[in-house]
């Protein structure tokens, strides 16, 4: 083998090492780009996921004072003596004398709604001014078995009573 044979040889190997090492260059390069691309992927999910945390977020913000209108709305037992105050209260508008009579809620059924029975006493406005009230107060009330009755007293004149019976529809039951 002369010189210029070894050169030859020597080329050509230094050119399949070149090629293999291009080869290998590609390869690795390929990989790397797939893997960046996968990267880039989640980052833009996970910037997608943040921007609708954050859009949650600003609706549960801007949700919270409905929030708490409906919330008002349902009584507990917790926070049954909260709607007797406001049937109370209501009384106390109309300017008549609120007696609950009684109060019941069965335990036994799940389904049943605390019911109320109650007699109020003024003018016949006033009766009704109380009625109204009730109707404008936030629960869900089922208002039943309602009459109103002329009553006199010795000496002092007439004044009016109504009887009732209130189912409270609103009621949950914890």
């Amino acid at each position: 083998m002369n010189r210029r044979s070894l050169l030859i040889i020597l080329i050509f190997l230094l050119v399949i090492a070149s090629a293999l090492l291009i080869a290998w260059l590609i390869y690795f390069v390929d990989g790397a780009r797939s893997e960046i691309i996968a990267i880039k992927k989640g980052i833009a999910e996970i910037e997608k996921k943040e921007a609708n945390i954050k859009k949650l977020e600003d609706l549960m913000a801007s949700l919270l004072p409905e929030e708490q209108k409906i919330s008002t709305a349902f009584v507990d037992s917790k926070n049954l003596v909260l709607f007797i105050e406001e049937l109370e209260s209501a009384a106390r508008d109309a300017g008549i004398k609120l007696e609950i009579s009684s109060a019941e809620l069965s335990a036994a059924d799940a389904e049943a709604y605390p019911k109320f029975q109650l007699s109020v006493e003024g003018s016949f406005g006033q009766n009704f001014r109380f009625l109204q009230l009730l109707e404008t107060l936030s629960y869900q009330l089922e208002i039943t078995d309602a009459t109103f009755a002329l009553r006199s007293m010795e000496g002092a004149g007439s004044y009016w009573q109504t009887r009732a019976s209130i189912s409270l529809l609103s009621f949950i039951n914890k």
